[in-house]
């Protein structure tokens, strides 16, 4: 993956949304969904999706341990770098995922995650709408990932470990 020489400001998502049924959805990951860092079954599973390359978002990335979580913030001069895929119209996908990442729609508050819409940079200067799945618990003092670059912290930690 290119990593992003600039992070750059991302334009309100409101203003990034194109008139409903022409939408496409995106999917922003960033941690063990990330291509090569995937498990095999969601590595499957996100072969299902159309990567679109690098991207990043504003906010900070924490280490949790086995997972990272993103703290998304439009005002923060950190950015968060993963990788941007167009969803399939398929509502099983995302049901997957959700399962996957502890997110209930049904139940937000109870979720381990939220999967909500943010504005995510492309490398080519494009601004879009993205889901993402956020931390939906406080953050406590879990350890910022240097740079949000949870490839590049996962690759020095098995060289220093």
């Amino acid at each position: 993956m290119a990593l992003l020489s600039e992070p750059r400001r991302v334009a309100e998502p409101e203003a990034l949304l194109p008139a409903r049924g022409r939408e496409m959805d995106h999917l922003f990951v960033y941690g063990t969904l990330l291509s090569g860092v995937a498990n095999p079954a969601m590595a499957a599973l996100m072969s299902r999706m159309q990567y679109l390359g690098p991207a990043n978002l504003p906010g900070r990335l924490h280490d949790l341990g086995p997972y990272p979580a993103v703290v998304p913030d439009p005002d923060c001069p950190d950015h968060v770098r993963g990788e941007l895929y167009a969803l399939p119209r398929d509502p099983s996908l995302l049901a997957l995922l959700d399962q996957y990442e502890g997110f209930f729609p049904d139940r937000p508050a109870q979720s381990l995650f939220r999967r909500v819409r943010v504005g995510v940079a492309r490398t080519d200067d494009r601004a879009v709408h993205a889901w993402v799945y956020v931390w939906n618990r406080d953050i406590g003092n879990a350890p910022v990932i240097a740079e949000g670059d949870y490839r590049l912290a996962r690759s020095a930690n098995r060289k220093s470990g």
